[in-house]
């Protein structure tokens, strides 16, 4: 597994602060895992913060490769009703809600 902190943070539902080389952001996450072309990747919903090329907030999938610092934020958040568990894009899931 790639990072530990994502997955703590999974489990017990707290954000997570992100930097990126193009800004910073605050998301919720709740999938973890490795895609079929080998990048780790984070599902998760951004809630403010920097967008490369798409809109501040929702659902995205970031490269864990592009992110630069993670910190677990002491906030806790509610899932979503709209998150679905298992995403195929994943060929393996290290964590999820």
């Amino acid at each position: 597994m790639e990072d530990s902190s994502i997955c703590r943070a999974i489990f017990k539902r707290n954000l997570l602060s992100l930097t990126f080389k193009y800004g910073s952001g605050v998301v919720e996450p709740y999938c973890f895992g490795r895609a079929k072309d080998g990048n780790a990747l984070l599902r998760a919903y951004q809630l403010r913060g920097a967008a490369e090329g798409g809109e501040p907030t929702g659902w995205k999938l970031f490269r864990y490769d592009e992110i630069v610092t993670i910190a677990i934020l002491d906030e806790p958040f509610f899932p979503r009703s709209d998150f679905r568990r298992n995403d195929r894009v994943f060929e393996q899931i290290y964590c999820q809600l």
